[in-house]
């Protein structure tokens, strides 16, 4: 990960984007202060283009920004430290804003996450399709691989089983 970050930085430096860089440097030092509970509500995390020395975070919502808002004297003081080497000024403000965009975007990924739903309702073994996949796993020494093995070939037969079913009218 750490040459990932070493090589964008490289990349950045050689195309002349300062700016760029330290918005990038910005990022990543706030992500290593953020609670990992609460990564998924913040958004983008920007320099202030009026004043460099205001960093404004964007949230998903007024909860997230309450709770930030809680220790918004601790990011300060993190960030200044983390960016400022010597800190030479330190950072004025850290303002936490509620962004629309933000809060679809969290929507959007809690949808992919969900589980998906089949419409295969798996079917039951019968004995003898059972003695064959216990027979294949027979040869294997450990007892727990065995069985690991085991219930997972059950599960994807049960599985295609009820997918057969489904095309056969």
């Amino acid at each position: 990960m750490q040459k990932l970050q070493e090589n964008l930085q490289q990349f950045i430096a050689e195309q002349g984007d300062n700016q760029s860089l330290q918005t990038a440097q910005l990022r990543q030092a706030f992500q290593q202060l953020l609670p990992p509970i609460l990564a998924p509500y913040v958004g983008s995390v920007l320099y202030d283009k009026k004043d460099p020395n205001i960093i404004l975070v964007y949230t998903s919502g007024s909860i997230y920004k309450a709770e930030l808002e809680a220790e918004k004297e601790f990011y300060r003081l993190q960030l200044t430290q983390l960016l400022r080497q010597p800190p030479a000024e330190p950072l004025r403000e850290v303002r936490f804003l509620v962004n629309r965009r933000t809060f679809l975007q969290q929507q959007q990924n809690s949808v992919d996450s969900s589980p998906v739903v089949s419409r295969v309702e798996p079917r039951t073994l019968s004995a003898e399709e059972d003695r064959h996949a216990r027979e294949i796993i027979s040869g294997m020494r450990s007892e727990e691989l065995k069985q690991s093995l085991y219930k997972a070939m059950k599960t994807d037969l049960e599985w295609k089983k009820g997918k057969e079913a489904i095309k056969k009218p």
